[in-house]
């Protein structure tokens, strides 16, 4: 695993940026899930304090809660209350849309 050096949050380092750095963190960010989710794993936990970026480039970490899409009807909801989909909060199995509802909520509160 590479060592990253001072790494800080997502929202924390794009606040201060321009509106061009943040989407550059957001498009990094999103490449990053449509890698996750081409190969059928979930995070499930995108927050903040796992979405950290380091010289420039994001990193999405703490893959703890991250599931299959075929585990994911097994699986009961877990991760951080701000950042679950209603529709999880519901019961209903997590998807790609949720783990999408999480990175919405951080670029809203980028």
């Amino acid at each position: 695993m590479e060592l990253l050096t001072a790494p800080q949050t997502l929202v924390g380092v794009g606040q201060d940026l321009p509106i061009a750095g943040q989407i550059d963190l957001l498009v990094q960010t999103l490449q990053a899930l449509t890698y996750l989710h081409r190969r059928d794993i979930l995070h499930r936990d995108l927050k903040p304090e796992n979405v950290l970026v380091s010289d420039g480039r994001v990193r999405v970490l703490d893959f703890g809660l991250s599931i299959t899409h075929d585990q994911a009807r097994a699986v009961a909801s877990s991760g951080t209350l701000l950042y679950l989909a209603p529709e999880v909060l519901e019961g209903e199995p997590p998807s790609v849309a949720a783990d999408l509802y999480a990175f919405g909520v951080l670029a809203y509160q980028l």
